[in-house]
């Protein structure tokens, strides 16, 4: 009984599409629909004891035979990875077998959770696995309050650049359809990307990169005193007080980071740390996005290498598409600015609005993600006892006229 509760719970809240369609509804209005539907649906697994805690002590893989695969069946059926229909009687052997099935419900859990979805039990997995449902109930709730800040700026802009830092993805919106997607890199721990609201105002192509003196400082005057040919075979050069100066002129064995007073520059190229392009949306914090001739960390589900800035997987295809929302350019237009072979600003007539959030839930058609606290905000914050947008869609369960709208009544579904 409450295993079939559950999955009509489940069932139940993948129809809410409330007054309009969900291709009438903006995309901040879904996700706030689809993290609060999950939200009923977490309160009810509480309200009825919580999930398992998995007890394994050894990588689980497809094949092992082991009493915590039990554990994870329950799990993730409790989780809606795993049909109810492929439960399996407490005790058996084929209860405590990783089999096929299992295995496609352990690679769904993990794509839902920042995972690498190979399958494969391990410590990151069971890490997931094992956080309690009062955990993600609180997670829940603390992204809807940041869904909600942002929903109404979201909805009156219609077009925009969203950036999420715990998912490592970069959306662009145009009036309201997701034109495009990507993966990103965003700031290390130590280096964190901020949240920001700012305007994309130009691009660079074939950029130089002034490079931030904490960087010199700290981690390339090292490198230049390990090989005095590194400046130049990196295409580096070398400023004080507003004049180029030779590199080998200078003196680096003597140089240390407090008593650095050189300004480094890379010139454009193929081994440029920008890459070809960049985007600029002016801010104090000297955050921007761009291009990056580091490829290999894009393949990573968990993507935290950068310094602060944010690093594009297809910048070029991201430029297009800016561009393209420009009234003033035409596709010869976009082609010619690219095409060039030097340093050139792009100013945009049209501004476009930039946000950089940090939202650990975002629904992937209507299925609800989980997404690390990389930086730990949540853990210096505590959630309101109920949520804003919590009190609202309740109060739509009152409606006079309900036979207009489809409800979150978890009565409805559950029938207790």
């Amino acid at each position: 009984m409450f295993k079939q509760s559950f999955r009509a719970l489940l069932t139940a809240g993948m129809l809410f599409i409330g007054m309009h369609s969900q291709a009438e509804q903006a995309p901040a209005t879904l996700q706030i629909n689809a993290l609060y539907q999950e939200l009923q649906a977490l309160h009810w697994v509480d309200q009825r004891g919580g999930w398992p805690s998995v007890d394994a002590d050894r990588t689980l893989e497809p094949g092992s035979v082991d009493a915590a695969i039990a554990q994870v069946r329950k799990r993730l059926i409790l989780a809606g990875d795993l049909p109810t229909h492929q439960a399996m009687p407490d005790g058996g052997v084929e209860a405590q077998t990783y089999d096929a099935q299992l295995q496609a419900a352990v690679i769904r859990f993990q794509s839902r959770h920042g995972l690498e979805p190979d399958g494969i039990i391990g410590p990151g997995t069971l890490r997931a696995m094992n956080v309690s449902v009062q955990s993600r109930i609180q997670q829940l709730e603390r992204s809807i309050q940041r869904w909600d800040a942002l929903a109404a700026t979201l909805d009156q802009e219609g077009s925009y650049l969203l950036v999420n830092i715990p998912e490592f993805t970069l959306r662009l919106y145009d009036q309201q359809q997701l034109a495009l997607d990507m993966r990103v890199v965003v700031g290390t721990t130590r280096r964190q990307t901020p949240e920001l609201q700012e305007s994309l105002e130009y691009l660079v192509v074939n950029p130089f990169w002034y490079v931030p003196r904490r960087i010199s400082a700290y981690e390339l005057l090292p490198k230049v005193q390990a090989d005095p040919s590194y400046l130049e075979n990196k295409q580096y050069e070398v400023w004080k007080d507003g004049r180029k100066v030779e590199a080998s002129q200078v003196a680096w064995q003597d140089v240390t980071p407090d008593s650095f007073e050189y300004s480094l520059r890379q010139r454009p190229g193929a081994g440029n740390s920008l890459g070809q392009v960049k985007f600029m949306l002016p801010n104090s914090s000297n955050i921007y996005l761009h291009d990056t001739p580091s490829r290999s960390h894009f393949s990573k589900p968990r993507r935290a290498y950068s310094h602060g800035c944010i690093r594009l997987e297809d910048p070029f295809r991201l430029a297009r598409a800016v561009l393209a929302m420009q009234s003033n350019m035409s596709d010869e237009d976009i082609e010619r600015q690219l095409a060039k072979n030097y340093n050139a600003r792009i100013d945009l007539d049209e501004h476009l609005p930039v946000h950089i959030v940090y939202i650990t839930n975002w629904a992937h058609d209507g299925v609800v993600h989980y997404y690390d606290d990389i930086y730990g905000h949540h853990a210096r914050t505590q959630p309101a006892e109920e949520p804003a947008p919590v009190q609202r869609y309740q109060a739509a369960n009152d409606d006079p006229q309900p036979k207009t709208r489809l409800t979150w009544s978890v009565v409805a579904a559950t029938g207790n």
